[in-house]
C-alpha cells in the first residue's frame, strides 16, 4: 500500500516539491483575489467588491477546479492553513445588505477547500476548524443566514449543493451543544428559516440520487436537520453521524489510525505539524514525504489537533443506552 492516492501520478521527488510550491502560490493567488492576503486592504465597512474584483476572485476559483484532483487538494489544503482564520474573522463583520458578493464569495470560497472528514480527497485543516468552539461556533450559522438572505446563493445555475454539502459537514462537525436546544450547532429559529428556504429548491425523488449514488446535498441538509428537531432520534441524531465521521472515516484519531503508506496497524509516529498522517516507521514517514504528503502539510495559522476524538464520544439515546 502507498501513501499516494490512486488520482495522483507517480513524480520524482523534486517534481513533488515543485508542484508543492506551484499550489501555494496558487493559494495565494486566490486570497490576493479575495483581499485576504496579509498585506491586502480590507474592505471599508458597507463597502462591497467591486466587479472587477469579483470577476476575478471568481475566474481564481474555477482555475483552481479546473487543476488535477491532487493539486486542487493540494491548493485547498494550503488555502485553509493559511487563510480560513482571517477569511472566517472577516466574513463575521461583512453586511448582507451592502456587501453580499463579498459574503457569497467567502462561503464560496470556504465551499471549495474539499473534504474534511473522507480519507482521500481531504482537507484536515478544515475538520480541525470545524469542530473549534473557538474558530467556528458560529460558522454555521453565518453560512445558514447567508443562504437565506443573500439571493444569490439560490440563483440558478448556482453552487447552492455545493455550499449545502459544505454546510452539512460544518453542522455535523460543530458541536450540538453550541445551538440553543442542544440539537444542533445551528439555533431552532435559524435551522427553521433554512429549512423553509431550501425545501423548494431540492430536486424531484427521483433525481435525489445523481450517477455516483450520492444524494442530493440539499436534500441532505434539509433532512437532516428536520430529524434533529423531532423527537425520539432527534436530539442525538448530529451526534451520531458526528461521531459515525470521527471514528469510521477519519484517519487521524490517535488508536484508530493505520500507516498510511503500509497499512500497518501499529504506528506511533504522528505528522508532527499537520497532525492528519500516522507512520509506523521512520521510513514510511520519510516516503510518504517524498511520494505527496508534502502537498497537504502546511503550518495552520491555527491549531491542529493530534487527537481528534476529544468530542467524538460515542452518543447516548434518550434511554441512556449507546447508540
Amino acid at each position: 500500500m502507498s501513501s499516494r492516492p490512486n488520482y495522483m501520478p507517480k513524480l520524482p521527488a523534486k517534481e513533488v516539491t515543485a508542484l508543492m510550491k506551484e499550489c501555494v502560490a496558487t493559494a495565494d493567488r486566490l486570497a490576493e483575489k479575495a483581499r485576504l492576503a496579509p498585506d491586502s486592504e480590507p474592505l471599508p465597512s458597507g463597502t462591497d467588491f467591486s466587479d472587477e474584483e469579483y470577476k476575478a476572485t471568481i475566474e481564481q476559483l474555477k482555475a483552481k477546479s479546473a487543476l488535477p484532483k491532487h493539486a486542487s487538494e493540494s491548493v485547498g489544503c494550503a488555502f485553509a492553513a493559511k487563510y480560513l482564520l482571517r477569511l472566517t474573522t472577516i466574513l463575521r463583520s461583512l453586511s448582507h445588505d451592502t456587501q453580499p458578493k463579498a459574503i457569497y464569495l467567502y462561503i464560496r470560497i470556504i465551499s471549495s477547500l474539499g473534504n474534511p472528514t473522507d480519507r482521500r480527497p481531504s482537507n484536515p485543516y478544515l475538520k480541525n476548524f470545524f469542530m473549534s468552539e473557538e474558530h467556528a461556533k458560529d460558522l454555521a450559522s453565518l453560512v445558514a443566514s447567508a443562504i437565506i438572505n443573500i439571493g444569490q446563493f439560490t440563483a440558478k445555475p448556482g453552487n447552492l449543493p455545493t455550499v449545502c454539502w459544505q454546510l452539512y459537514a460544518i453542522v455535523v462537525l460543530g458541536d450540538s451543544a453550541w445551538g440553543d436546544d442542544g440539537r444542533a450547532c445551528i439555533d431552532v429559529s435559524l435551522r427553521q428559516a433554512l429549512v423553509e428556504k431550501l425545501k423548494p429548491l431540492m430536486p424531484p425523488a427521483e433525481e435525489d440520487v445523481g450517477a455516483s449514488g450520492t444524494k442530493d446535498p440539499i436534500r441532505r441538509l434539509v433532512g437532516s436537520l428536520e430529524v434533529a428537531g423531532m423527537d425520539g432520534i432527534g436530539p442525538n441524531y448530529l451526534n451520531a453521524i458526528r461521531h459515525g465521521w470521527l471514528t469510521t472515516l477519519s484517519s487521524g484519531i490517535e488508536g484508530d489510525a493505520d500507516c498510511v503508506v503500509c497499512g500497518e496497524e501499529e504506528v506511533d509516529l504522528n505528522c508532527s505539524r499537520c497532525k492528519s498522517a500516522w507512520y509506523c516507521s521512520p521510513e514510511c514517514q520519510s516516503r510518504a514525504w517524498k511520494e505527496e504528503h508534502k502537498l497537504r502539510c502546511f503550518d495552520a495559522t491555527f491549531s491542529m489537533s493530534r487527537t481528534l476524538d476529544q468530542k467524538a464520544k460515542q452518543p447516548t439515546g434518550s434511554d441512556g443506552m449507546s447508540w
